[in-house]
């Protein structure tokens, strides 16, 4: 896939959830992948080196436990499941199995204290070497995005957020600040909150590179967000 192509892409937003279906796991993927539509999902480093698939540093919103999720090993984290389900988080290799290339894959990179940055953007790597199929990699981390952009040839992205509940000179800072950062850091595109996605800044960015916009939850909100926006991760 190149540049050009990423339009008009409808991305199920860490997979599709219904009633019983959580986010981030096989049955979410399964539901996307029926109805043909791209993923993306998060990934984490756990002590023991291995990558799973899971949205928060914290397992309280979702598995109602006080505890990082990089503090457990794959073994020890194996026998949990989701509340009221048998569910468990999967393992970022078994997702990559179950997806092969089947639609586009969007992953994001979360942060690590487990080590340096350069060896976990080395172990993603190594995954994705057994991975032969589409794959755009996001962060908010600028350190991960840089590596990607060096070291390999995959659509790699930067997420910019909306600072929740600061104030308009915060947003203001944000915005201007991003103009400077993009313009060194050169993303392949930038994957932003619906909030600030009409920001000059962005639009200008816009004109040469594609913008993702995240999270549309409803069709209306879709159709306002279009015209700013080259691609779209869907709740919906």
């Amino acid at each position: 896939m190149k540049l050009k192509d990423l339009k008009e892409l409808h991305i199920a937003h860490r997979g599709i959830k219904t009633d019983g279906v959580v986010e981030n796991t096989i049955p979410a993927f399964l539901l996307a992948l029926k109805k043909n539509v791209p993923i993306e999902l998060d990934i984490h480093l756990l002590k023991d080196g291995n990558i799973v698939v899971y949205h928060d540093n914290n397992l309280n919103r979702l598995m109602k436990i006080n505890r990082l999720i990089s503090s457990y090993s794959y073994p020890e984290l194996k026998k949990l499941t989701f509340p009221n389900t048998d569910t468990q988080i999967p393992l970022f290799s078994d997702v990559l199995k179950l997806i092969k290339g089947k639609v586009l894959l969007v992953v994001e990179i979360k942060r690590t204290t487990i080590c340096s940055y350069q060896k976990y953007c080395q172990t993603i790597v190594e995954l994705l070497k057994q991975y032969p199929y589409e794959v755009i990699i996001q962060s908010f981390d600028i350190k991960i995005v840089h590596w990607f952009l060096k070291h390999t040839n995959y659509i790699t992205g930067l997420l910019i957020s909306h600072p929740y509940g600061k104030d308009l000179f915060t947003l203001y800072s944000l915005i201007m600040n991003t103009s400077v950062l993009l313009s060194l850091l050169k993303p392949n595109f930038i994957s932003v909150n619906y909030r600030i996605v009409s920001s000059k800044a962005i639009q200008k960015f816009r004109k040469k590179k594609p913008v993702f916009v995240w999270t549309i939850d409803s069709k209306s909100q879709l159709e306002t967000i279009k015209p700013f926006a080259d691609n779209y991760f869907i709740e919906f």
